[in-house]
């Protein structure tokens, strides 16, 4: 609505001026608040974005850690499968080619019978005879020298695999089939245990 200015008095003219220089100076506040929010509505825009940027970089970081970590579990998941298949190739190799073992009395018959000698010189040779029906198998000797060659081998080392052991063992002069019946005999005795994955541990005797 428009005021005739010629009609108003000269108080109502000032208070109308006043009122004026009110009004905009609360325009002029107002407009400052307003400015000072947009500034800081820009302030916190700029820091979530940085935020949210560096969020993005360590996501970004920790997947092709998971990659990396997966791939290399896979790996060594793939190692230890042909490991373990190797293993029971090689076992199987060792059955097929151990003869079937011979006791000492049944190789005790198929020895020479001596010559028939007077009463008085039968003792000494006799003795011989019954000492070598007494003593163990010639592989016992061959067992115990692989036993003190797995300790020497564990000392450094929890366990070992299968297919390590037998390769240390071939490479310090043990055949196969020693290195077969050696372990059979060594894990019957307990002085070995076999665990999970083809692997061997010390027993407690």
């Amino acid at each position: 609505m428009s005021i005739d200015l010629s009609k108003l008095s000269a108080k109502e003219l000032f208070e109308l001026a006043r009122q004026k220089e009110q009004e905009e100076q609360r325009q002029a506040e107002l407009n400052e608040h307003l400015n000072k929010l947009k500034q800081q509505r820009e302030e916190l825009l700029s820091k979530f974005n940085k935020a949210l940027s560096k969020l993005d970089d360590e996501i970004k970081q920790l997947q092709q850690q998971r990659e990396k970590l997966l791939g290399g579990h896979e790996q060594e998941l793939a190692h230890l499968d042909k490991e373990i298949a190797s293993a029971r190739q090689q076992a199987q190799a060792d059955t097929l080619e151990a003869p079937s073992p011979v006791s000492p009395r049944q190789e005790a018959p198929q020895r020479p019978t001596p010559p028939s000698k007077p009463a008085a010189a039968q003792a000494p040779s006799l003795e011989p005879s019954t000492s070598a029906a007494r003593q163990p198998p010639e592989n016992v000797e061959n067992i115990d020298d692989m036993y003190i060659k797995i300790r020497e081998l564990t000392k450094t080392r929890e366990y070992i695999s299968e297919t390590l052991l037998k390769e240390k063992l071939k490479g310090m002069g043990f055949s196969n089939t020693t290195i077969s019946k050696g372990l059979t005999q060594l894990l019957k005795d307990k002085r070995l245990i076999h665990k999970g994955g083809g692997s061997y541990v010390l027993g407690k005797k």
